[in-house]
């Protein structure tokens, strides 16, 4: 029943609002039509748990079942942007970061802290074993 959807998705999306992703899932999974609007409310269920290659499959089901609307197609734009930044992060070394180190200026010897952290355990050991070891 239509109507019937309609009213579980409202459930599902007030679920989703609250943070209760596990309610949402089990909502929407109880939810007999799957057509495009259920597709959509599982790739944001699936965003929210920080799965974006699933959000993004979902997102294209839902764009393939109604291809003129909007939400989905916003959706999935912005959905794209974040997944191309997180891919430029990743590459660029901050990935972890949340980019609050790129407005500083890069330490002498490149983006490649591995030397630097080599350095700067090998002199701690040293003067360990100055301290002791006289």
């Amino acid at each position: 029943n239509e109507g019937e959807s309609v009213h579980n998705f409202e459930e599902v999306e007030k679920l989703i609002k609250n943070g209760r992703f596990n309610d949402a899932q089990d909502a929407l999974d109880a939810v007999a039509v799957r057509n495009a609007e259920w597709h959509y409310l599982q790739s944001v269920i699936f965003y929210k748990k920080n799965w974006i290659n699933e959000s993004k499959k979902q997102l294209e089901i839902a764009m393939n079942m109604d291809p003129h609307n909007n939400k989905y197609s916003d959706a999935y734009s912005k959905l794209k942007v974040k997944m191309e930044y997180n891919d430029r992060q990743f590459h660029s070394g901050n990935a972890g970061y949340n980019g609050a180190y790129q407005d500083q200026p890069r330490q002498m010897g490149g983006t490649d802290n591995s030397c630097l952290s080599f350095c700067a355990t090998w002199c701690c050991m040293d003067m360990l074993c100055n301290c002791c070891c006289r």
